[in-house]
């Protein structure tokens, strides 16, 4: 199933279909989109190691000696929360469920040729309901299907970064168009991300340009100029050893990228703000990574109510929100080259908590954040491929590296999400018969 060499290099046509495009158009939406103008969306060596240094290939390069180690490395079993994990190699087509010690209980496999198509692979995935899975095939769809594997309904669009579930079942993701705009002049078309809601059948429900929201906002606004003049401030350390020709180059494709949303999530609650009104239930969480804001869209009035991140964020991930009301949010760091935790309070935008253990956690690219019952954290340290959780005071129990490994060339596959599945959640859940003997063997019980 795996073909490390050929889906790393067929990757950059993943990473630059994002940034330059072809056509979208998301037909049926209650405001429909236009055509984009197609691209040249060639690669050159320069490009190929690029992109490979920046994480897009979805690998990471490792010594013979760390990539001996894989799988659960720390379980200390009497301190971590319980469940079943779930998560997606990049690249790879297959979903994977497995238990706190490792054991692989379910798998998915959503049939993809990684020979015959190396660019299509599955970028992340959750339950819907009790019986169906939505996933993401970066740039190339949306699907739903049972945990049986069987299919039930696909959106060919330009889909990428995140799908998540609202608790009414809708379903909210983000795709990909080119636009032209008087706000962002520029030569170049300009790579917006729309964010999209749908009911449990797929059909679309409401749409929210970014690169249209952003434009009402000055803060924003200002944020978004300034990329589109240098989008290079944060990884100048990076391009220290670059050939002037391939930092130009990264440049360019950064500038087209302003409103890459990477994060998108329906809050279950109203929510209250700095300025004493709030956000109401339903509303849109999303984090703009070239933005270096996460933000909040209300959807009855169109507009983006609340944002935070300027100054303080470098090309974050993954905002969720808390039982506490809280923000919890992966800041990557790009330019100090460390990672970070954010606690916030929305309605006084003070952190209060932070994981921040220093130069031995860095994801350059991806990464996320799950808080989990009891207050432990699961963390995506995605472009190492590395899981781990932690406690309130941020000790590690448990770790888990992916097994998913390329030996020829050194180099470790990345997990862009991994979200733990608690034991009421796995209970209630339609699983087949040989994943339901896995799970009661593991101390998981299931009621179908």
């Amino acid at each position: 199933m795996f073909a490390p060499r050929i889906a790393r290099y067929g990757l950059v046509a993943v990473a630059l279909a994002l940034i330059l495009g072809g056509a979208y158009l998301l037909g049926g939406t209650p405001r429909p989109l236009p055509d984009a103008p197609a691209s040249d969306t060639s690669v050159d060596a320069v490009q190929q190691a690029r992109l490979r240094a920046l994480g897009y290939l979805g690998w990471h390069e490792e010594s013979p000696a760390a990539l001996a180690k894989s799988g659960v490395t720390v379980h200390q079993h009497d301190r971590t929360a319980p469940g079943l994990n779930l998560y997606c190699s990049e690249p790879s087509g297959v979903l994977r469920f497995i238990g706190m010690d490792g054991t692989e209980v379910h798998t998915i496999d959503l049939g993809m040729d990684e020979d015959a198509d190396p660019d299509n692979y599955c970028k992340v995935a959750t339950p819907h309901g009790d019986d169906t899975i939505v996933a993401v095939l970066e740039n190339t769809k949306l699907i739903k299907f049972g945990l049986d594997g069987k299919p039930r309904w696909a959106l060919d669009r330009s889909f990428h970064h995140d799908v998540q579930v609202g608790g009414d079942g809708r379903i909210v993701a983000v795709v990909g168009r080119q636009i032209a705009s008087d706000d962002y002049f520029t030569e170049h078309a300009i790579t917006d991300s729309v964010i999209v809601i749908l009911d449990a059948n797929g059909k679309f429900l409401q749409t929210f340009s970014l690169a249209a929201l952003v434009a009402r906002v000055p803060a924003l606004l200002e944020r978004a100029h300034a990329h589109l003049d240098d989008p290079s401030p944060h990884w100048k350390a990076d391009e220290a050893n670059l050939p002037d020709e391939a930092g130009a180059k990264e440049r360019e494709w950064r500038r087209h990228d302003v409103f890459h949303v990477n994060t998108v999530a329906l809050l279950p609650r109203a929510l209250p703000l700095p300025d004493g009104g709030e956000a109401p239930a339903g509303s849109i969480l999303f984090c703009a990574r070239h933005l270096d804001s996460i933000g909040i869209i209300d959807p009855t009035t169109e507009n983006i109510v609340w944002h935070w991140g300027i100054g303080e964020l470098q090309w974050p991930h993954h905002p969720s929100l808390l039982a506490n009301g809280h923000i919890l949010v992966f800041d990557n760091g790009i330019a100090r080259q460390q990672s970070r935790l954010l606690e916030l309070d929305p309605a006084t935008n003070a952190t209060t908590w932070r994981y921040e253990p220093g130069p031995t956690f860095f994801s350059r690219s991806r990464g996320s954040a799950q808080r989990l019952p009891g207050g432990h954290t699961l963390v995506t340290e995605s472009t190492r491929g590395r899981v781990f959780e932690i406690d309130e005071a941020g000790e590690i129990v448990w770790e888990f590296l992916n097994p998913h490994t390329d030996p020829a060339s050194g180099a470790r596959a990345t997990i862009f999400r991994m979200t733990r599945l608690p034991p009421e959640r796995v209970r209630t859940m339609h699983w087949p018969p040989s994943a339901r003997a896995h799970l009661t063997k593991l101390g998981l019980p299931t009621d179908h």
